[in-house]
């Protein structure tokens, strides 16, 4: 079953009404809650702090009064969300656990045939056993806690100690949560310690698992795209995703969306039509976003590139002869168009936000009204990271640098 053919306008204002609108960002919300962010369904995270962290920039581009850290208060603190392998590493409401531990058991299954071809891997998989026993003995601990010599190549690090592996395939196979973070790292804990008593600690079947992520996946992205291989989280293969879906199709609860101008055909819940076809009275605000690198919106870059005809790659993986536009490249949103990019470095010495570069696209009518928007998302920015001064070292074009210099 298929809905009647829409446009990609329609489609550009379903999608930032449902990751902007449903948000008041001028609202004055002294404290951003639980509540405030359980809208976007998960945040994803990562480490790096070029400019501010991933979970960070996410929601300051939904809430003004967002200050670092909040989101850690909600999860360690309040224990509302947790750490979870979604489509990446993220935050969840603590209450899904059950669902994210089937993922995360079929995860740790693979890590450990990996392991067991290893060298050292018998070894990771022996401390399995005293490291869970030192936990349940001293309570919540970080791998800085573990002496060992012994090192392992284990992912993106080549000369990881031994405890800290079997640390992150215990937490990857649902054996340790994170009970919180030190400076970054992670503080292990059995999962009873870290959820609240509420939460079923029990893994949920198979079926019941496939059909809540499956769900899921549509609430935190809201249009899917079978040819999409995260599509669902649930690392399937096409012909699985496919056997997944085609049930619900003939039911009738998802249906496929015709977008003039689009070859591929999308999915949408059907209880998200009528949000579409009332997109259509959306007005966006007027504000300047300089996106997170994995926010919400931009997760299926095919999509945006579909429906808003815009390219995006974050370049932080790409060798720096490679790199177009910068190492921790940003995407620019206005109103419903994504105009461009920034790559933003945080000067911490001197205080300083440097953009290396700030690019809008050919055919972008720079006027005043968006240079002042452009300025004020930069100033935000500056603000929230705690540094006194911009500094632009180049633009694309050239003639918005003094515009922009002008207005700080």
């Amino acid at each position: 079953m298929s809905l009647a053919k829409v446009s990609k306008n329609l489609v550009r204002k379903f999608l930032i009404s449902r990751n902007f609108g449903r948000f008041k960002p001028h609202r004055k919300i002294k404290h951003v809650e639980y509540e405030h962010i359980l809208p976007l369904e998960c945040v994803q995270m990562d480490p790096l702090r070029i400019v501010e962290r991933n979970q960070d920039l996410v929601l300051i581009n939904r809430f003004d009064n967002y200050k670092s850290h909040m989101i850690e208060k909600i999860a360690y603190d309040e224990r509302k969300m947790i750490e979870a392998y979604f489509n990446a590493l993220c935050f969840v409401p603590a209450e899904e656990y059950r669902y994210h531990l089937v993922k995360q058991q079929s995860i740790g299954k693979e890590i450990k045939a990996h392991l067991v071809k290893l060298a050292k891997g018998e070894k990771i998989l022996g401390l399995v056993k005293h490291l869970k026993s030192e936990i349940e003995k001293h309570g919540a601990l970080p791998a800085s806690y573990f002496k060992t010599e012994s090192r392992v190549s284990w992912g993106y690090s080549p000369g990881l100690k031994v405890t800290t592996a079997a640390l992150d395939y215990m937490w990857y196979s649902g054996m340790l949560m994170t009970s919180h973070r030190d400076n970054g790292k992670r503080v292990y804990n059995l999962p009873e310690r870290v959820l609240p008593d509420h939460v079923s600690t029990q893994p949920a079947g198979q079926k019941e698992y496939q059909d809540f992520m499956l769900r899921k996946h549509f609430r935190t992205y809201h249009i899917g795209d079978l040819s999409f291989w995260r599509f669902g989280n649930m690392h399937l293969k096409k012909p699985e995703r496919i056997a997944l879906v085609e049930p619900l199709i003939k039911k009738g609860e998802i249906l496929e969306l015709e977008i003039e101008g689009v070859k591929k055909r999308y999915l949408i819940m059907r209880d998200d039509c009528e949000d579409l076809l009332a997109a259509g009275k959306y007005r966006p605000d007027n504000r300047v976003r300089f996106l997170a690198p994995l926010d919400n919106l931009i997760f299926n870059r095919d999509l945006i590139k579909d429906i808003f005809g815009f390219e995006y790659a974050w370049e932080v993986y790409s060798p720096k002869s490679k790199r177009k536009y910068g190492y921790y490249v940003m995407p620019i949103l206005y109103k419903l168009d994504f105009i461009g990019r920034i790559d933003p470095k945080a000067d911490r010495k001197n205080s300083t936000l440097v953009f290396n570069l700030i690019q809008i696209e050919d055919g972008v009518k720079i006027n005043m009204t968006l240079s002042k928007e452009l300025a004020s998302a930069a100033l935000r920015l500056a603000k929230f990271s705690g540094l006194d001064k911009v500094d632009i070292k180049k633009t694309s074009p050239q003639s918005l640098k003094s515009k922009l210099s002008k207005l700080m």
